[in-house]
């Protein structure tokens, strides 16, 4: 899949991604609140992550799978996405233009 084709998605489907009250949010809040999920499912991954590590409590054990995992990787990548969206960010742009720093830095 291409970051263009997840792009596309995001705002197709932006409806989806909105709670019962952010219609009545501004632009400003919405992308607050994108911030802050962006956190959450950033937490959620990192508590798969430990889980694959070993390194989280027992009591949790019913909350791992190799399929969270990654569910919860997408899930800050496509909520990564919709801020860009949300910020009028080239995200491809951006990828590449990172890509280019990091590869003239390991020369």
């Amino acid at each position: 899949m291409e970051i263009k084709e997840l792009v596309e998605f995001m705002e197709r489907t932006t409806w989806l991604w909105r709670y019962k009250h952010t219609s009545e949010f501004s632009k400003r809040e919405e992308t607050f609140a994108q911030v802050i999920k962006i956190g959450e499912e950033y937490g959620e991954l990192c508590e798969q992550v430990l889980w694959d590590l070993w390194a989280q409590r027992k009591e949790k054990a019913d909350r791992f799978s190799q399929e969270f995992l990654e569910d919860e990787m997408a899930d800050v990548i496509y909520s990564t996405i919709r801020l860009a969206c949300l910020m009028d960010i080239d995200i491809e742009k951006a990828l590449k233009n990172k890509k280019e720093k990091l590869e003239k830095r390991m020369k």
